[in-house]
């Protein structure tokens, strides 16, 4: 396997939730991360259905769409498309 695939397969371990032993504390600055970038581009989104169901919805789709650049800024631009087919 080459190195691209092991970094593909390392991040979905983590933002599943099916971290290895030691990579329990990545997955969680991660999962933490992913979702205060969630928060502060969708303040009105967090503020309608709740802090604690926002959460939620974050790991859901951060489990569902992992970055694909390393630009925060950009993270999150598929949560309105999410949220229309989430049940």
């Amino acid at each position: 396997m080459n190195l691209a695939a092991r970094q593909r397969e390392a991040v979905a371990r983590l933002l599943s939730g099916r971290a290895e032993a030691g990579e329990a504390v990545h997955a969680a600055n991660i999962r933490a991360t992913l979702t205060e970038t969630l928060r502060t581009s969708f303040p009105v989104t967090e503020a309608l259905v709740g802090r604690d169901y926002f959460r939620g919805l974050a790991v859901a789709f951060l489990t569902a769409h992992p970055p694909t650049r390393p630009v925060l800024a950009e993270y999150g631009a598929a949560l309105p498309g999410f949220l229309e087919n989430h049940a």
